[in-house]
């Protein structure tokens, strides 16, 4: 006799995949960081940080997701975008600087293009910005969230006990 097991919630899996997705950028990033030797000054270290922090908080939300840790999660990960959207900020005067050392005469239009196209990425740091992004989506109805109902079985359950099911 087959027993057919019960398909998993596909919130729950979907929850389950923006988690591990940011926890994979959390380990590749500092790859990228350091093959373009993004040390030189202490500021530089801010991803490092931040991302090293994300994957430590991711860890402890995928494994004791509560109302507190989620919303604790959830105000990291606005910390998160506004490091982002820092980050590109420092980048972009960083490049308007040097611009205005190497070309002090231009003007307009070509100013702007040489900002972007500045020697410090200027876009890069939005990374911090789509990881907290990827966290709000996590937490989203997230069943901790929900006081009083535990809501669909599967949905309240670690996704430890989903991953359980494909045993």
């Amino acid at each position: 006799m087959t027993t057919h097991r019960a398909a998993p919630n596909i919130i729950t899996m979907l929850r389950l995949f923006t988690l591990a997705l940011s926890t994979f950028i959390c380990m590749m990033t500092p790859v990228e960081l350091l093959l373009l030797n993004h040390l030189d000054k202490p500021w530089q270290w801010i991803p490092f940080a931040a991302l090293g922090a994300l994957a430590a908080a991711n860890v402890w939300v995928w494994r004791c997701p509560s109302d507190g840790i989620i919303r604790w999660y959830r105000a990291s990960m606005g910390l998160l975008v506004l490091i982002g959207v820092m980050g590109v900020g420092f980048h972009l005067r960083q490049n308007y600087q040097l611009g205005l050392e190497s070309t002090p005469e231009a003007m307009g239009w070509d100013r702007v293009l040489e900002t972007l196209k500045g020697a410090a990425p200027a876009l890069a740091p939005g990374l911090f910005v789509q990881l907290g992004a990827l966290g709000l989506i996590f937490t989203y109805r997230h069943p901790a969230l929900q006081t009083g109902a535990l809501g669909d079985t599967l949905q309240a359950r670690g996704a430890l006990d989903v991953l359980e099911q494909f045993r």
